[in-house]
């Protein structure tokens, strides 16, 4: 007659074998509680970047709509570019008629841009200085600043010296 033995192991104690196998409570509650501060540190770095390539990609864009402003000046008669006395005047599309507030980098569609055009005579005659500023709101940050300080004007200035 043969006989099997089965071996069983014990069950595991309460308290922690001498070895220190397994973790305790408290290292899984330490570890969890460092893994949470290096998340928020994570999730603030990773708006803080959003911010950054947003506020990127509108000076971009506003460059580009100043550089567009400046070659249609490039373009038009020199005689049709009046001298506005050293003022700021609020750029109008190319249909002459709108004025180039709240306009995308195209100056034509919906977008966050204004473009101001200020054109001088300088003293010497036979030419014309063209400046254009092109400006748009920068989101700073949320809900802890008055509803004011939350936005800032960020923009982009331009000039060309345009001769007869």
């Amino acid at each position: 007659m043969v006989t099997e033995s089965v071996s069983r192991s014990p069950l595991p104690s309460p308290e922690a074998p001498a070895g220190g196998a397994g973790f305790t409570i408290v290292e899984v509650l330490m570890t969890m509680l460092l893994l949470m501060v290096v998340m928020l540190g994570l999730t603030a770095l990773q708006l803080t970047t959003i911010r950054q390539v947003t506020n990127s990609k509108l000076a971009s864009e506003g460059t580009r709509l100043a550089q567009l402003t400046l070659e249609h000046y490039q373009t038009i008669d020199y005689a049709n570019i009046v001298d506005t006395g050293g003022v700021w005047s609020t750029e109008m599309k190319r249909d002459g008629v709108t004025p180039m507030q709240g306009v995308s980098a195209d100056g034509q569609g919906d977008g966050p841009f204004t473009a101001r055009t200020m054109i001088e005579s300088p003293a010497a005659g036979g030419s014309r200085l063209i400046t254009v500023r092109v400006s748009w709101l920068s989101v700073e940050r949320g809900a802890e600043l008055a509803p004011a300080q939350q936005y800032r004007e960020l923009g982009v200035t331009m000039s060309l010296q345009r001769y007869r």
